[in-house]
């Protein structure tokens, strides 16, 4: 199943940092949903390249790119350890618990990671990063 994801991040000057088509199973809940995606993204973390050139360089159509999305880099990761998918996976679970980020499908809030999920081929998800302000919760 195709869909789209994007991620929105609040206080941000340019709030949109990204959309991108993604390829899914068609899951059953959002925490399938949010699973499957962490896993592709770990996946696609782990074979990048680690860093180890001696020259770096940019084009100007890829400094243009990368300042549309917000940040600029070489695409390469900088530590040698793989990140492990269940960690991870576990982490965006408890981050959606927590309230740190919120789930659309297609401008209808999802709430509950065990219920129904409802989902078309070509749905946009957007995810909302939401910004912690500085003191405590309590």
């Amino acid at each position: 199943m195709k869909l789209y994801t994007k991620v929105k991040s609040i206080g941000k000057r340019r709030p949109i940092l990204k959309m991108e088509e993604v390829e899914v199973k068609a899951p059953n809940t959002l925490k399938e949903l949010i699973s499957e995606l962490v896993e592709q993204n770990v996946e696609k973390y782990n074979e990048k390249p680690i860093e180890e050139h001696l020259f770096y360089y940019l084009l100007e159509e890829d400094l243009q790119s990368a300042a549309k999305n917000g940040k600029i880099d070489f695409g390469e990761r900088k530590n040698k350890k793989e990140q492990p998918i269940e960690q991870a996976i576990e982490n965006a679970l408890l981050s959606f618990k927590d309230g740190l980020y919120l789930v659309f499908i297609e401008e209808q809030e999802v709430k509950d990671l065990e219920a129904p999920l409802i989902i078309e081929e070509g749905n946009v998800l957007t995810f909302i990063k939401l910004t912690m302000l500085a003191g405590r919760m309590w």
